[in-house]
């Protein structure tokens, strides 16, 4: 599918962007990452609890809308290109994409 076909190139074109990590960006990149899941933990589980969905679907919708976005990789992309942030904020970006992905 054509779909499947540009998933692919995206992905493809994010693993060239990638720089080799230091323990700095991967410490920072999973501190991005817990901050991710605990702000969404105390968003989401607890709107869905509160309009009166069960724990089980709280937890569920929590764990898939746990993630950083494509979007915000093109965000930081083109802050990058306009000198906006620098490198480093971009390899903390992707790192916890990929942290969250998994």
């Amino acid at each position: 599918y054509i779909r499947d076909f540009f998933i692919t190139l995206f992905f493809a074109g994010l693993g060239m962007q990638m720089p080799a990590p230091t323990l700095g960006c991967v410490g920072k990149a999973m501190l991005v990452a817990l901050v991710v899941l605990a702000v969404r933990w105390l968003c989401i589980f607890l709107v869905v609890v509160g309009f009166g969905g069960s724990r089980r679907l709280a937890a569920v919708s929590t764990i898939n809308l746990s993630q950083v976005s494509e979007f915000a990789l093109v965000m930081c992309s083109l802050g990058m290109k306009y000198h906006h942030i620098g490198d480093d904020t971009l390899t903390i970006m992707i790192w916890a994409f990929v942290v969250l992905m998994v």
